[in-house]
């Protein structure tokens, strides 16, 4: 049995220590802070019991791992190579109930909480990022733009397929991540980033089937929520989505895919024009 998996871009290792039980390690001390939230969130999540999804029970923390529930479920892309229909709409269902869930029960932010919010965030993106004179035209383009019936949520973070259990007809979520905004439309870009920009098929080897269930199941959702993935909030989010990404990418395939993301998003050509390039 292999006991040492290394997952995501972040660097944490998994561990499996005894039957039923991983226990997952913090990146370093410099995530300490992060780690402590992302803990305060699963289980959280393992409480609220939002319809098929379910959450691993964390059975004993510290400030450098936590010990949590194994599930023996299948992963997205030996999920998605063999997945039916009904399958598929099951999934789609689970995750249309759980963004419901969360823009029922949500607040609103007020216009200044977004700006300042998506204004603190993005500053501390430009410091490391190769894109600066980008990055400062969406922060103007944020401080021009006005935001309106904002849900204020709990959010998952990372919602993204691979970091998602597929065990006996439900979803099993894993590898929460602290948000700088509480929202779930930042759970639906994550979805969105790979169902609709296949950022984890693009970056990993991937077949035609999984690609056409990708594609089955965002049109469901996008049909379903298409009011709030068409706000100009939700591309902001999308970009510091993929400017968020950057500092962990470590191969040159994942450079290529995430430099193709960021050049396509929604107001790259206009900083272009802007910019005489």
């Amino acid at each position: 049995m292999k006991t040492d998996i290394n997952i995501g871009l972040s660097g944490s290792k998994l561990e499996i220590i005894k039957e039923g039980v991983i226990r997952k390690h913090s990146p370093g001390e410099y995530f300490k802070d992060r780690f402590k939230l992302q803990i305060e969130k699963q289980i959280s999540f393992n409480k609220s019991k939002v319809g098929n999804i379910i959450t691993p029970e964390i059975i004993k923390q510290s400030s450098s791992y936590f010990d949590m529930q194994y599930i023996p479920g299948e992963s997205y892309n030996e999920f998605f190579s063999k997945s039916n229909k009904q399958d598929l709409d099951n999934i789609a269902n689970i995750c249309i109930e759980y963004f419901n869930k969360y823009l029922t029960n949500s607040k609103r932010f007020s216009n200044k909480e977004v700006k300042s919010l998506l204004s603190n965030k993005i500053k501390k993106v430009k410091v490391n990022s190769t894109y600066k004179e980008y990055v400062e035209h969406i922060i103007q383009k944020i401080n021009n733009t006005e935001f309106h019936n904002i849900p204020k949520s709990n959010c998952h973070g990372d919602f993204s397929v691979s970091n998602m259990i597929f065990f006996k007809g439900k979803l099993c979520c894993i590898d929460f991540l602290d948000s700088y905004i509480d929202t779930i439309i930042v759970d639906m870009v994550k979805l969105k980033q790979d169902l609709y920009y296949k950022w984890i098929l693009d970056i990993n080897e991937s077949n035609l089937r999984t690609r056409q269930s990708f594609n089955y199941l965002w049109n469901k959702i996008y049909l379903e929520f298409k009011q709030y993935y068409n706000l100009e909030f939700t591309d902001f989010i999308t970009i510091l989505n993929w400017l968020r990404i950057e500092p962990y990418v470590s191969t040159e395939q994942q450079r290529r895919v995430l430099n193709s993301k960021i050049t396509n998003s929604k107001y790259y050509e206009e900083f272009t024009s802007s910019h005489s390039r």
